[in-house]
């Protein structure tokens, strides 16, 4: 999937991941086979930079296929740590001057802790796949690298 990467800079990536999430939708378990490249499509989003809807089909695929597929504990790992990334600086500012936060992305926390509130109700074994990584995120110490694998998507 090498001509997807120029997706990432462009409008169409929303788009993509629209198709993605009413294809796992529609196939729910049956989409089993396809979760290599939906995986990778989610990673090509996530990797341009994460939003409420790459989020969106992170949490749909983690309830749809994730029990079969255990690629899918590894996005959903790597869309929390790059959303925090992403998040952290905003609230390490507000920290430091005792005012109440502006979000420059409130959509993008608010789909963090949808998929968050979601999946521990549902799904809460992925959160052990984020338990290294807890710590860091609650200290908001953004600038330190986070202790996970930076998973390399696959080029054809």
């Amino acid at each position: 999937m090498p001509a997807l990467y120029l997706l990432a800079n462009s409008g169409l990536i929303e788009s993509m991941l629209v198709v993605v999430k009413q294809t796992v939708m529609s196939l729910m378990d049956d989409c089993a086979p396809l979760a290599d490249d939906l995986v990778a499509l989610i990673l090509i989003a996530l990797e341009g930079e994460p939003t409420a809807t790459a989020l969106d089909a992170v949490k749909l695929t983690v309830l749809m296929i994730g029990d079969e597929c255990p690629q899918v504990r590894r996005i959903f790992t790597h869309s929390v740590v790059l959303t925090i990334q992403i998040l952290a600086p905003e609230l390490a500012n507000a920290m430091k001057t005792d005012s109440p936060p502006r979000y420059s992305r409130p959509d993008l926390m608010e789909a963090l802790f949808v998929m968050l509130q979601l999946l521990s109700k549902k799904k809460p074994i992925y959160f052990d796949a984020i338990e290294n990584v807890i710590p860091e995120l609650v200290q908001l110490d953004y600038k330190k690298k986070l202790p996970i694998e930076v998973i390399p998507i696959e080029q054809s």
